[in-house]
């Protein structure tokens, strides 16, 4: 059994307590089992033996010298400088230590599986330059979490990353660890299309709220149907290619199921004599409106993302709630209205319908077109009007089947199991769906049974697969149309009274910030005159007056401190500048600048005073539009 040496102990623990309380509280509550052996080295330094039940003896780190092997093993792995090194288990710590000696990485993130092994580490070796280095940052697995992780990443440079993996602890622990870096590179791939997202999407998200902001104050949000369908079954249906092969069983058995649609295969479903309880929709293109602009049916209730596509919600003749949202801007204007209840979106209109039906306590849920890959030579079900614009694209002599199959076949795409067992092609953006469900599906297996009914699909784990009709024999679900009848009945407006009230004083604070941020402006656009001279004098080397420079901008930091409760309602409208300058910023430098750390952190200055003055130019006018 490994003996603590109290005086090592105890100038680690010091440390951890400082830095990581809760971790501190857990440790003091973990025996370190008899099992766990510390050995020491040919080169004095400790290692660390666990001897498992079976017989089998794993010693952590090597029984030579430590040093030395974690040492070879990152210069056989580590061939660059990272912005970030995630290792994948601590052990006794000398990966760690190595990797911050020989200066790998501006931060290194270690995710332990076993807080075990991490007490058995700070009994045994002196620990405590690794533990109070800023660079170094400790996350542990609990409850199948890896807790902050998401934190961590959102808020440091990810553009270049490495993920090494501890070789023993990967035996000991090979799922969590084998696994780990599939979580990593998946969330990295949602990290950066949301990015990507915002980047692109940000002004027309902002206008959509801005255009759709009366019926949001005005209607009623989601919550008011949490729990309201407890075990009662639901199909969430998605506009995947297998969606053709259950319309039949879906139309007969409609009044079986609370039924949610994407939009972009409500059509197919209407045309098909199916009439969804809901109809989801979140994107904030065009696009989107072309799903709805012909329809005449409108019994369905949308549940609709403040930042829709305003044409949706405003040409919407039937019933309409909404949903909150991340933007600070559609939290600040919930204050004027009922809260509208949250959904975990995950990227896709597919991921907030499943969420959705979930957070109505539906049981089972049942998946529907939900391929999460390319099958049939096809991208979406036949009918969709995603396939409708493919078909325009095309002629007799280039046909929409060439088209699709080159669009399949000469992407880059990657191989995953399907249900069937054969490998099929899925994308980057899919595989973040992919990963959102599997995720949310292992959270939910012990309350909710899930089902899908894509056999030639991507496959989803703890989701069992079976056709719709081969679920409808199994199960003998009763008829639910008296719970669709009450949905006929739901009032979707709040009291007009209230609204009333409550958008007096939305217009009057939001005309307010409006005054507001031309004071801002004003004091913005001085920022960027300084910050030009600034650069300006740094490129020419002339640098006397440059204090007095530094000083007004210094003053006109101060200046912008006491409008912080106007941020919230620009940083929206710079997430291009806080990307370019977190991620991106070396691509925006010519050469002098990149060799030039004054120059580069004027430009730097000077860009953001820039991206500032634009946003809130752009704030301003869609008040405007109110």
């Amino acid at each position: 059994m490994l003996k603590n040496n109290s005086d090592i102990f105890f100038k680690n623990f010091r440390i951890i307590e400082q830095r990581l309380p809760k971790i501190a509280e857990k440790i003091k509550l973990i025996e370190i089992p008899e099992n766990f052996e510390i050995i020491q080295t040919k080169s004095n330094l400790n290692t660390l033996r666990i001897n498992l039940e079976d017989g089998t003896k794993f010693l952590i780190h090597s029984s030579y010298d430590p040093l030395k092997e974690a040492s070879n093993i990152i210069k056989n792995y580590l061939k660059d400088k990272y912005d970030v090194l995630i290792l994948g288990g601590f052990g006794l710590g000398f990966l760690a230590i190595q990797s911050l000696k020989e200066k790998k990485a501006d931060k290194i993130i270690v995710i332990e599986k076993d807080l075990r092994i991490f007490k058995a580490a700070i009994c045994a070796n002196d620990l405590t330059e690794i533990l109070s280095s800023d660079d170094v940052i400790f996350l542990f697995e609990t409850d199948n979490e890896i807790e902050g992780l998401t934190d961590v990443l959102l808020n440091i440079s990810t553009k270049k990353v490495y993920t090494l993996i501890h070789p023993q602890l990967l035996k000991i622990y090979p799922e969590f660890y084998s696994n780990l870096k599939n979580i990593i590179d998946s969330y990295l791939a949602r990290k950066n299309i949301n990015i990507a997202t915002l980047t692109r999407f940000q002004t027309l998200w902002m206008r959509n709220i801005f255009k759709n902001h009366k019926l949001f104050l005005q209607n009623k949000g989601i919550k008011n149907f949490f729990d309201k369908y407890k075990n009662v079954p639901a199909l969430i249906i998605s506009a995947g290619p297998s969606l053709s092969d259950e319309i039949n069983s879906i139309k007969e058995n409609q009044n079986k199921f609370i039924i949610i649609s994407v939009d972009s295969c409500l059509t197919v479903l209407i045309n098909n004599g199916i009439k969804p309880d809901f109809v989801v929709s979140v994107d904030p293109q065009y696009i989107n409106y072309k799903y709805f602009e012909y329809l005449k049916d409108f019994t369905s209730i949308l549940v609709a993302e403040p930042s829709v596509f305003y044409l949706i919600p405003k040409n919407y003749k039937g019933k309409i709630i909404f949903f909150s949202s991340v933007f600070p801007f559609v939290k600040w204007l919930e204050n004027f209205a009922e809260l509208k209840g949250e959904i975990d979106m995950g990227g896709s209109v597919s991921t907030t319908a499943f969420d959705f039906a979930y957070k109505m306590g539906c049981n089972p849920l049942i998946l529907v077109g939900q391929d999460l890959a390319f099958i049939k030579e096809r991208t979406h079900t036949k009918g969709s009007y995603v396939e409708k614009y493919w078909i325009v694209r095309y002629s007799k002599f280039n046909t929409i089947y060439n088209g699709i199959y080159k669009y399949i076949h000469n992407n880059l795409f990657i191989k995953i199991r399907s249900n069937s067992g054969e490998m099929v092609n899925t994308d980057k953006r899919l595989l973040v769906f992919h990963s959102w469900f599997e995720n949310k599906i292992k959270k939910i297996k012990n309350e909710k049974e899930v089902f899908n009914t894509s056999l030639m699909g991507a496959k989803i784990s703890d989701c069992k697969v079976i056709k719709l009709d081969e679920i409808i024999k199994k199960y003998n679900f009763k008829n639910i149309e008296n719970l669709k009848n009450e949905l006929k009945l739901f009032n979707d407006k709040i009291e007009n009274e209230i609204f009333e009230k409550n958008y007096k004083l939305f217009k009057e604070k939001i005309f307010y910030i409006k005054e507001k941020l031309f004071h801002l402006l004003e004091i913005i656009e001085n920022g960027v005159k300084y910050s030009e001279k600034l650069y300006e004098k740094i490129e020419k080397k002339k640098l006397e007056n440059i204090n007095e420079i530094l000083k007004k901008l210094e003053k006109i930091d101060e200046q912008i401190k006491e409008y912080s409760m106007l941020t919230e309602f620009i940083s929206i409208m710079i997430q291009d500048v806080i990307h370019t300058v977190l991620e991106d910023y070396e691509d925006y430098l010519n050469e002098i600048e990149k060799k030039d750390e004054q120059l580069k952190i004027a430009k730097k200055n000077l860009f953001l005073y820039k991206g500032i003055k634009n946003a809130i130019k752009n704030f301003i006018n869609l008040c405007a539009l109110l």
